[in-house]
């Protein structure tokens, strides 16, 4: 549907908006209490820690295996807008196949076996807003989700422009997701050594130092530049460990203050928070190239670019 609108003017907008609202809405009511079911598996810190670096690692997985196989499902179509809906079909196909198997194949074994009423609206707003933890890691994902759309919205500038060559992409984001995905493993073992909230923070002294050396030291040495961003996609690895282990955690910490589980609650408000912040980050490039004038459309877009970084 966001693909191939079939209207024109203002009414396209309207439908790629409706339509993307739609689909944003969907994805939230499977996300949240698939996330939540890290609660619900056990109540071990490491055990959480570890869940948390297999999903995310196989999330990357996934994205590998949809980016390197769309194109062999498209091709075989002469008509390429039907090529991308069967593309499309056959992903969202596979994945409501795994979003049955999951549910279905997973077993609750915390709070299964008790008899407890469901939390009233305001036991969850209490759980919610009374959560100390939870705000102020709410607060440090803001930041860092900004900081991760920015980085990502305009890294595909920084490679057409500063680098200077478009052939180098699929190259970039291979060493990328590599450097995210051994970030990912090692917090499970540097958690288990200095705990979630020191490991957090020597992993945003490594981001900072890697998009420092990117952006700022670098200069045309590729192997500097692609050196900070392994650093920086380390540091998105270990913090997105450290962050959804840590959620966890705030799921504890309502029910040891307040005397409230309530998974749901706390995990689709901090659902909610990366959204505000994800959409932020995307607004700020957005704004960036705006700001400096960027038109693909002119002679040399590269100076506008340039400016930015």
């Amino acid at each position: 549907m966001l693909c191939f609108v079939p209207f024109g003017g203002e009414a396209k907008f309207i439908f790629a908006l409706v339509s993307y609202t739609i689909y944003c809405l969907a994805y939230t009511a499977v996300n949240t209490p698939y996330s939540a079911l890290t609660n619900r598996l056990t109540q071990h810190e490491a055990s959480r820690s570890s869940l948390s670096v297999y999903r995310f690692v196989l999330a990357i997985v996934g994205y590998l295996i949809v980016s390197t196989s769309a194109d062999l499902l498209i091709s075989p179509f002469n008509d390429k807008q039907l090529g991308y809906v069967f593309a499309v079909s056959c992903f969202a196909m596979l994945a409501t196949f795994l979003f049955l198997a999951c549910f279905g194949m997973t077993k609750e074994r915390v709070g299964a076996e008790e008899d407890v009423p469901a939390p009233t609206l305001r036991e969850m707003l209490r759980a919610v807003t009374g959560n100390g933890p939870l705000i102020n890691l709410s607060l440090f994902t803001v930041f860092f989700y900004i900081a991760y759309t920015v980085w990502m919205a305009i890294a595909i500038y920084f490679i057409k422009y500063i680098i200077g060559d478009e052939g180098f992409t699929a190259t970039f984001f291979m060493i990328q997701s590599a450097a995210y995905i051994f970030g990912t493993v090692i917090s499970e073992k540097v958690i288990a050594i200095m705990g979630k909230k020191k490991m957090t923070l020597v992993a945003l002294l490594i981001g900072v130092l890697g998009v420092l050396m990117q952006y700022f030291v670098a200069g045309d040495n590729i192997w500097l530049i692609m050196s900070g961003v392994c650093l920086f996609s380390i540091t998105l690895g270990m913090g997105f460990v450290a962050m959804w282990s840590m959620i966890a955690d705030t799921v504890e910490y309502a029910e040891w203050h307040h005397g409230v589980r309530s998974e749901g609650a706390i995990y689709g408000f901090f659902n909610f928070i990366t959204k505000i912040a994800m959409a932020i980050g995307g607004g700020c490039a957005g704004w960036m190239l705006d700001y400096y004038h960027y038109d693909a459309g002119m002679s040399a877009p590269a100076r506008s670019v340039v400016s930015i970084f």
